[in-house]
């Protein structure tokens, strides 16, 4: 089910959840302009005949027991999408029951698991009971609103769109892409990174063949469940840190299993698939020891102090390189996000422990 934008794809107009069906005047969020702008549209398209009548379909609606979770509806087909908990959610196996109304009120009903989503083969309804449980969770609170503009992107390119549209089968990865360009394009990096972070959760959090799950400090991670090809990626991490972290302490480890979990890529910037996606600032650093004669083995040090400087160092030279100016491809701006991201949540997992402050010093800036 869409929810549609009114003047600007990336701010699509939607309902709260857990109102009834009412007039579309009322529920929606967005600026007073544009939502002024819509309730005009829809009661011209309405006097003219043209306009299915709106109806939200939500906490009224739910079985015995339910909550729930985001609804939305369609302003160009009427149809409506409500997300309900059921009363035996498994927190860790997370499956919900998602309801569809045409403009005519016909409603039909399906369970959507998330374990079981592909991102690059589902459907709108499948998607969005992804996108209302990351913004109802608090792993991405702004993750339906940013859905919601992807699809209504997608609704306009697609030729034919119809009601019927929303059970077709579409590739999310590469919309989110394509959207996530366009914003690139327009010099809009706030909304870049907004949907980038989407992107992000969609590789890495849920689905099969991706990371485990996102979350604060102390969270247990399914690591097992990441995998690509014959190796896990926590493989393919622990290869890469025992490259830098031989005497670490096994805090030091976890941490860095974890972070690269959040992230979709270590510190050295090993993806998921093993592969290296870029020069990371702690690579470049192993490569200076190693021109200079020092030990490259051992950049973590041998207690937790000396792993947070050197991650706290390294996302200093991140985030003040040389040439700041310099021109940059789409890729290689998320590649450094990822990076910035593992270090921000490696140094989150070891902050209880150790109180070191950033210097700065010492570490130099190549990329």
């Amino acid at each position: 089910m869409n929810t549609n934008g009114i003047g600007t794809a990336a701010r699509p107009a939607w309902y709260e959840a857990g109102k009834t069906g009412r007039n579309v005047k009322t529920d929606q969020t967005g600026s007073a302009a544009e939502t002024d702008f819509f309730a005009r549209m829809v009661q011209e398209r309405q006097a003219a005949g043209t306009q299915p009548t709106l109806v939200l379909h939500g906490k009224n609606d739910a079985d015995e027991g339910e909550t729930v979770v985001g609804s939305s509806i369609d302003a160009r087909t009427g149809a409506s999408i409500a997300v309900y908990r059921p009363q035996d959610f498994d927190a860790d196996n997370p499956v919900y029951h998602v309801k569809v109304w045409d403009s005519d009120g016909n409603m039909t009903e399906q369970m959507v698991d998330l374990s079981k989503i592909d991102p690059k083969n589902s459907n709108e309804i499948e998607m969005s009971a992804y996108a209302w449980h990351l913004s109802s969770t608090g792993k991405c609170p702004n993750a339906f609103l940013n859905f919601a503009g992807v699809r209504s992107y997608n609704q306009t390119e697609e030729k034919n769109y119809s009601a019927d549209s929303a059970f077709k089968k579409f590739n999310w990865m590469n919309i989110v892409k394509d959207f996530m360009q366009m914003q690139y394009d327009a010099h809009n990096m706030k909304g870049y990174l907004d949907y980038k972070k989407l992107l992000g959760f969609m590789e890495t959090d849920l689905f099969a063949d991706a990371a485990p799950r996102a979350g604060s400090a102390g969270q247990e991670f399914d690591v097992q469940t990441v995998r690509s090809g014959k190796k896990t990626a926590i493989q393919y991490w622990e290869e890469s840190f025992d490259r830098i972290g031989p005497n670490a302490p096994e805090s030091v480890r976890q941490a860095w299993m974890e972070a690269a979990a959040v992230a979709g890529t270590d510190g050295m910037g090993v993806t998921l698939s093993g592969k290296l996606s870029h020069i990371s600032q702690l690579m470049v650093r192993k490569l200076e020891k190693g021109y200079s004669g020092e030990q490259i083995t051992d950049l973590m040090g041998n207690s937790v102090q000396s792993a947070v400087r050197a991650a706290k160092e390294a996302l200093y030279a991140l985030e003040h390189p040389l040439a700041p100016d310099r021109g940059r491809t789409m890729e290689e701006i998320m590649n450094r996000e990822k990076e910035k991201l593992f270090y921000q949540e490696f140094i989150k997992r070891l902050s209880g422990t150790v109180g070191a402050e950033t210097t700065g010093q010492g570490f130099s800036r190549r990329f």
